[in-house]
């Protein structure tokens, strides 16, 4: 649960920036006697960093709420308080308010689904369809449609026999009606020693499509109104249209409430498949937990990467092929007290987990090479038999090993007793570090012995044979 709330605004395409603004320090006003909110940043009107589109009818809000406050509980009210705002100025304003998404791994907690077709209505009647779904599923927040917004467009369809019959072009047609719609530009004026530029406009703005007809055009053969020379009516028309690998494109995207994010995505995918979508429609459905597979297979390979690393470099100090098997046999302890410590405390498998599992490969390695670099002291340098030396090494050892242990779970407790789920350093990296270290310290002092003496098993017999043999 973040800290960080985005919020956002949107009113009719239409909208102008000035009237934007308006409708945002009403609800700015409204954020200032909330309690819970610490500090505000706004940002009125902006452009789509994915289609560059200008959205002067949107408005953008970073809430830094307090530490002790529930977030998905005031999530509810202020998104009730800035509806009731809105819907005032403008009923079809659309509210969003989230958690804000933050740096570090992907949490990878969202679906998608993906709507291709070449007609642009079905396309948006689809992922309506896909919207509402998806909005029914308790499982599921933060419903979004990147295809649900149009704007009203007035079109100019200029009849070409009366336009030669008067004499009138088409770039005159549209210079007069430009002429009333924008200022137009003058030149610069020097006034109390200072240039400004100066803009010319009607003091009356056109407000209406009978204006526009009603508009009269000079000719050859005296005035005439638009509506005489030209058709003059209103589409809707989409505000953007995006393509992904060259087709057409609607998605359709929410964040997922629980942690078992593939199941629920392909709960969800299967339901749009059964929805009686247009049949010129097709669907790409998947999401985060595509993305969470791809990044385990990558800490996976580096999991293996590094287990294979680290024996070579064993092989070079030790020499013998022996020695750094028996010192990785101490890794296969350590998910057994990982993944223990992840079900107690209920944490779910993550990035942060795999990064606690690449960790380990080192921190546990270590107490492993402590005692059987001991162990190879005794039997080159005082010339004890293998149990001999075993049982010294476990004795002299165990203090160090236990030592090395304890102090790093020891730092590591305050993280583990966090409530940090969402990045990098995390509760789950802690538990998985933790858990591992206990359960291959407390089973290396016991297993490495018993496997040094399996793969060594002939030279411990023929050392028993000679004991008996002189006693």
């Amino acid at each position: 649960e973040q800290k960080m709330l985005q919020a956002n605004v949107q009113l009719p395409a239409s909208t102008s920036l000035e009237k934007t603004n308006d409708v945002s320090l009403k609800i700015e006003k409204m954020f200032a006697d909330q309690n819970e909110i610490s500090d505000v940043t706004t940002e009125v009107g902006s452009r789509d960093f994915s289609t560059g589109v200008k959205r002067p009818n949107q408005v953008g809000y970073f809430l830094n709420v307090k530490e002790g406050v529930n977030a998905d509980t005031f999530i509810d009210k202020v998104q009730k308080k800035m509806e009731s705002i809105t819907k005032e100025e403008s009923p079809k304003a659309t509210v969003n308010v989230q958690e804000a998404s933050t740096g570090g791994p992907p949490t990878n907690n969202n679906v998608t689904v993906d709507l291709y077709s070449s007609n642009l209505n079905d396309l948006q009647k689809a992922a309506k369809q896909v919207e509402n779904h998806l909005n029914k599923d308790k499982r599921l927040k933060y419903v979004t449609n990147n295809f649900s917004d149009k704007q009203k467009q007035l079109v100019v369809e200029v009849d070409p026999d009366k336009a030669a019959e008067y004499g009138v072009s088409g770039f005159q047609l549209l210079g007069t009606i430009s002429d009333q719609t924008k200022p137009v530009s003058v030149g610069d004026l020097k006034l109390d020693n200072t240039k400004r530029a100066v803009q010319l406009s009607y003091d009356k703005d056109l407000s209406s499509v009978k204006e526009i007809k009603d508009l009269q055009v000079f000719t050859e053969r005296g005035p005439v109104l638009v509506k005489d020379i030209a058709d003059v009516r209103t589409i809707d028309t989409f505000t953007s249209i995006q393509k992904l690998d060259g087709k057409v494109f609607a998605r359709v995207e929410a964040d997922i409430k629980g942690d078992d994010v593939q199941a629920v995505t392909k709960d969800v995918v299967d339901g749009v498949k059964k929805l009686d979508l247009p049949k010129d429609v097709s669907l790409d459905g998947g999401g985060g937990s595509d993305e969470t597979v791809e990044v385990f297979q990558s800490l996976g390979l580096a999991i293996l990467t590094a287990i294979g690393l680290v024996y070579l470099t064993m092989l070079v100090t030790f020499g013998k092929a022996r020695i750094p098997f028996i010192i990785l046999s101490s890794l296969i302890f350590v998910p057994i007290g990982s993944l223990v410590g992840l079900v107690l405390a209920k944490e779910p498998l993550s990035v942060s987990v795999m990064i606690g599992f690449l960790m380990l490969i080192g921190i546990v390695t270590t107490n492993a090479i402590v005692l059987v670099d001991r162990i190879t002291q005794n039997r080159e340098q005082k010339g004890m038999t293998i149990r001999q030396s075993l049982i010294e090494a476990g004795k002299t050892r165990l203090r160090p090993i236990l030592m090395t242990a304890f102090a790093t779970i020891a730092a590591l407790i305050p993280l583990a007793l966090t409530t940090s789920s969402g990045t990098l350093i995390s509760k789950g990296l802690a538990i998985t570090v933790i858990g591992g270290l206990a359960s291959s310290t407390l089973l290396t002092l016991i297993i490495i012995p018993v496997v040094y003496e399996l793969f060594f098993a002939k030279q411990v017999k023929r050392e028993k044979q000679l004991e008996k043999e002189t006693t």
